[in-house]
C-alpha cells in the first residue's frame, strides 16, 4: 500500500492503492480541514466493501501514515482554523531625554491582516519609574512604527506592551513586554530674568540677593 501523489486540495485529498493477487483498487480519503498543518497522523484503512470491483487489501485492514501539510486553495465550504499570529522579537530598548526612539515591529501571520497597538506593562511595575504608556508614545496600526521622544524630565525605566491582533476568526494575538531606560540629558544652565533687580536702587551699605 503506497500514497499517490495527487494535486493539493483542500480539503486535502489522496488516493490509497490497494493491491492484491489480481487487480489494483483505489480509494480517496479526505482530511479534516482544520486538521493542524505539519503535524504526523496514523489512519486506519479497511476497503471492505466499499472497493470497487470487489479488490481488497492484503491483510485488510491496513494502517497509513502521512504528514498534513497546508497547501493548496481553500474549498468554499471548508474554512482553516485560525492560527495564531507571531510578534518578532523586539527587546529592551534605550534612550535619552529629548532624543527619538524608534523601531518597527514585525510579525508573521500567513493570510492575515494584523494590527499593533500599545498597552501597559503588567510585570515588576514596583521596580520601574511607570508601567504606563507615555501620552506621546506611538505605534503604527498597520505598519507597527513606534516612537517617542522623552521630555527632559523623563528620565527612568518605563515598561510597556507591543501587541498584534489578527483579524482572523477567532481572533487571535501576541504581545511582547519590553523595558524603554531613558537616560538624563544634561542642559546648559538657564538665568532667569534679574533687569527688575538690577534697576532697583541699592545704598552703599546694603545688600541685594537675587
Amino acid at each position: 500500500m503506497s500514497p499517490v501523489n495527487v494535486a493539493p486540495s483542500f480539503p486535502p485529498t489522496f488516493e490509497i492503492n490497494a493491491y492484491d493477487q489480481n487487480a489494483v483498487g483505489a480509494i480517496s480519503i479526505t482530511v479534516p480541514c482544520n486538521a493542524a498543518a505539519n503535524t504526523s497522523k496514523t489512519m486506519t484503512v479497511n476497503l471492505g466493501a466499499s472497493a470497487s470491483n470487489g479488490k481488497s487489501l492484503n491483510g485488510d485492514p491496513q494502517t497509513l501514515n502521512y504528514i498534513i501539510t497546508a497547501s493548496g486553495t481553500p474549498d468554499a465550504s471548508c474554512t482553516p482554523a485560525n492560527s495564531a499570529p507571531v510578534l518578532g522579537a523586539i527587546g529592551n530598548k534605550s534612550d535619552n531625554e529629548g532624543s527619538l526612539l524608534s523601531f518597527t515591529a514585525s510579525a508573521t501571520d500567513p493570510g492575515d491582516t494584523v494590527t499593533y497597538s500599545l498597552a501597559n506593562g503588567t510585570t515588576n511595575c514596583g521596580s520601574v519609574t511607570s508601567c504606563t504608556v507615555p501620552s506621546d508614545a506611538s505605534i503604527g496600526g498597520s505598519s507597527g512604527a513606534f516612537s517617542w521622544t522623552p521630555g527632559y524630565d523623563a528620565a527612568g525605566t518605563y515598561k510597556l506592551t507591543v501587541k498584534m491582533t489578527d483579524n482572523g476568526s477567532p481572533v487571535l494575538s501576541d504581545d511582547e513586554q519590553i523595558t524603554i531606560t531613558v537616560a538624563n540629558t544634561n542642559r546648559p544652565p538657564t538665568v532667569g530674568d534679574i533687569t527688575a533687580a538690577n534697576n532697583d536702587p541699592v545704598n552703599e551699605g546694603d545688600s541685594r540677593n537675587y
